[in-house]
């Protein structure tokens, strides 16, 4: 995990699977295998990704929908 570079939505599962503990005092990600990324800020995550524009926010809802509801008919298209 130390040369991932990537946006992650983790369940519980995985969380458990990989021994991690969320440490909201420190703003950590602790991993198992002792890696403790820190949490971004909004401000920090919007200027590091250049995602302020309104079309980035529709982007952004959209994946959220999808992370919340896998099944949305955009995902089946015989529905």
């Amino acid at each position: 995990m130390q040369d991932c570079q990537i946006d992650l939505l983790l369940c519980l599962n995985v969380l458990r699977k990989h021994n991690c503990c969320i440490d909201l005092t420190k703003n950590v990600l602790r991993w198992g295998d002792g890696t403790k990324p820190v949490f971004l800020s909004v401000s920090e995550y919007l200027a590091g990704s250049g995602q302020d524009s309104d079309v980035a926010v529709k982007k952004r809802r959209k994946r959220r929908t999808r992370a919340l509801n896998p099944w949305s008919s955009d995902m089946l298209p015989w529905l």
